[in-house]
């Protein structure tokens, strides 16, 4: 928790076995497949269709299971129900984050639960926190940091050549939160310049 709290980032590896990782992965794309069929889609391996081409059905089936994404084409952001092979990945990362969590948050709760689907020809994306603004106290206020956490589990291998997820450890408060937004590279590289892909094995 300690950890946690001051660089705002862990990467857990094997935080669920390998078939757990697969069982889930098969049913995101049954998901997936089900929810781009109600939005009128054959497939997220195409440019977001806008909403103004869209039936009023395929329009609130849409809304009904995908949160907005940036640089939405061929990446989908799918939301999830409690499905058992949604609930066995949760069981087991929280049996390696759980302590963590309930420590530095003290009685968390779930805000989100979804998949982001990436396919070949997605767009990078920016650099970019995955809180808001007002997530974050600036002045020092719960130590400065986020009350908002982000945990993404890969449910398959990530290489470098799949574009991986950049972490950049203590951007987790107001004062890096600006430096992203300002146009001086001087002062966004000595907040955001530890940026790193992280690859990783499934689980």
């Amino acid at each position: 928790a300690r950890v946690l709290r001051q660089e705002g980032a862990l990467v857990v590896r094997q935080a669920c076995p390998p078939a757990v990782a697969d069982t889930c992965r098969q049913h995101v794309d049954a998901a997936l497949q089900f929810a781009l069929e109600s939005s009128g889609e054959k497939s997220s391996a195409i440019e977001y269709i806008p909403w103004m081409e869209r039936t009023h059905e395929h329009a609130e089936a849409n809304h009904r299971w995908f949160s907005n994404v940036d640089s939405g084409g061929f990446r989908r952001d799918l939301r999830l129900l409690m499905a058992p092979a949604v609930l066995a990945v949760l069981s087991h990362v929280l049996g390696c984050i759980g302590g963590a969590l309930c420590e530095s948050l003290g009685d968390p709760e779930l805000c989100e639960l979804a998949a982001l689907v990436s396919d070949a020809g997605a767009r990078a994306q920016t650099l970019h926190p995955d809180t808001r603004d007002g997530d974050v106290d600036g002045n020092g206020g719960s130590e400065g940091h986020s009350l908002l956490f982000t945990c993404f589990v890969a449910l398959q291998d990530v290489t470098e050549d799949m574009g991986p997820t950049w972490v950049a450890p203590r951007t987790h408060c107001g004062a890096a939160h600006e430096a992203l937004r300002a146009e001086d590279p001087n002062r966004f590289g000595a907040e955001w310049g530890v940026a790193a892909p992280v690859v990783l094995n499934k689980g």
